[in-house]
Order: C-alpha cells, then structure tokens, then sequence
C-alpha cells in the first residue's frame, strides 16, 4: 500500500509566499457604530462653515438665549453652531421652566380679569388687565412657536444655501453685529425703564400712613390685583414680581422679536437684490441639457 507524501514547504515547485506586512493606511481600527455616524455629521458640518457663520440661526442665538432666560423659546441646543442640532423635547428644563412661568402668568391673568370686573370698572384697572392677558397669550405662541423652530430653522438654512455666497469678511458677520446692537439697545432701554417704574413707586409709599413696611408697601401698591385677595407675605410678594419681570421682559420681546425677523428677512432680501444689480445689463447664456438636444 502506497502513502502520498505530504505536501513539504520546501518543494521547488510549491513555494510559500511570504506574509506581507500590514498596511498602517489602511488598518482598520475598533470604531464603533455611533462613532461613525458622529464623524460623518461633523464633517458634513465642517463643509458648511462658511454658510453657518452668517447664518441667520448665529444672528438670532443671543436673542433666543436670553429669552430662554425669562421662559420664551424653550428650544434645546441653542448655543450650537449649526441649525441641525435645534431640537424641541417636553423633558428638558427649558420647557419645564417656561411652562412654569407660563402657568404663573396665566394665574395672574385671570385674577386680573377677576379684580377688573369683580368691582366697579376703572380705566386705571383695564391697563393692569391688557398687560397681563397680552403677556399671557404671547408666552402661550411662543411656547407654541418653539415646538416647530428647528424645522424652521432648518428650512431657512437650506433657503441660505442657495442664495449667493458672501464675498467678504465683515459682509458675513454684519446681521450678527447688527442684531447684537439692536437686543443689547432694546433691552437695557427697557431695563432703565422698568428700574425708574420700580423708583417711582417707592418714592410714593415711602410716607404710607397706613403702611409702616416699605416693602409690605410697595407690593400692595404696586399689585393691587393680587393683594385686594391674597394676604401678603415676603416669599409671596417676591414670587408676583417674578412674574412681573417676566412679563414687562414679554412685554418688549414680542416687539424684539419681531424685529430680529424682519431684520433676517430685509438682510436676504439686501443680499439678492446687490446680485442681479451686478446682473443688470448683462447677457445670461442659458446652457442645454442632453435632453433638449435629444428632443431636438
């Protein structure tokens, strides 16, 4: 009985190859799955900088921060860079804050409407009453608002995309610098105007025959709505002028607000309206597609 011979390393006519050495360019390293994704989204984000840097979501994020401050637009990842990471979720602090705040206001609302009909009607009644309902229905839209800011945001920014680029520098950065200008004016105009109100008052119950306490003085002076009811307290009165700094703050937001977006809007509307100046006069050659020639 005859055995094959094993097969011998050896052979000359069978030679084993040598193992060739790994290529470090091409290893592959452990990258898990959301490092990944995480990756290709920052690069993808990466490509747009120099779309987002004068984008109108930077432009807008101071005023949308500090509203956030007083309960306004309780959007997630306003401080990030790129429209893309805005987010609305009913288990942040954002929107449990600012449905605080918007119950809180509420509440004083309807006892405003309570006070102003309750008694005899008085002109000096219905001012208390068209600031808190006011105040009231805009947190109620802004709220409503913020659940559909980030895909606003987003569908603006792919509008950006396709207007002409920025040429320059300072062209890019000017909505930023000119909203910055207009918050930081509008809301300390409205800030030395809510401190002189606060003077005023005092200046006037500093000799309150009937009330000894400044403060105790001040607050039922001021509040009249809340304390012809309520006996008043120092944690209570501190709580209604929380709520009356948020709602003299919605009081000049709303009209901030709006400014903000009319000055994104006029910028945009500024940028097309250079480009076919530049255009005026000119030929525009319109190029055929394969399928028009094809249909020819």
């Amino acid at each position: 009985m005859k055995f094959k011979k094993p097969f011998c390393p050896k052979s000359t006519l069978f030679k084993r190859s040598k193992k060739t050495p790994p290529n470090p360019e091409i290893q592959l390293t452990g990258i898990k799955r959301w490092q990944l994704i995480e990756g290709i989204k920052n690069l993808h984000q990466k490509s747009n900088t120099s779309i987002t840097d004068g984008s109108f979501h930077n432009a807008i994020k101071p005023a949308l921060i500090i509203g956030q401050c007083f309960g306004a637009m309780p959007v997630s990842n306003v401080i990030s860079k790129y429209p893309s990471s805005l987010k609305f979720t009913w288990k942040s602090l954002q929107s449990w804050y600012a449905i605080f705040v918007t119950l809180s206001v509420g509440w004083e609302a309807l006892l405003t409407i309570y006070w102003t009909f309750s008694r005899h009607l008085e002109f000096g009644k219905m001012v208390y009453l068209v600031f808190y309902v006011s105040n009231f229905m805009s947190f109620v839209c802004f709220f409503s608002l913020a659940t559909n800011w980030p895909d606003l945001m987003m569908l603006w920014h792919n509008v950006e995309k396709k207007l002409p680029p920025y040429r320059s520098k300072s062209e890019k950065f000017y909505l930023r610098a000119r909203m910055r200008n207009i918050v930081i004016i509008i809301l300390m105009l409205s800030l030395i105007e809510h401190i002189l109100s606060i003077i005023s008052a005092l200046a006037i119950v500093v000799d309150c025959p009937r009330i000894k306490n400044i403060m105790k003085a001040y607050y039922v002076k001021s509040f009249p709505q809340v304390f012809s009811f309520l006996p008043y307290s120092t944690a209570f009165g501190i709580y209604i002028k929380f709520i009356h700094v948020t709602s003299t703050f919605m009081w000049t937001y709303t009209d901030l607000f709006i400014m903000m977006i009319s000055c994104g809007l006029s910028e945009k509307f500024k940028l097309i309206n250079e480009r076919m100046l530049e255009d005026k006069g000119k030929v525009l050659i319109q190029f055929k597609t394969d399928d028009d020639i094809t249909g020819m």
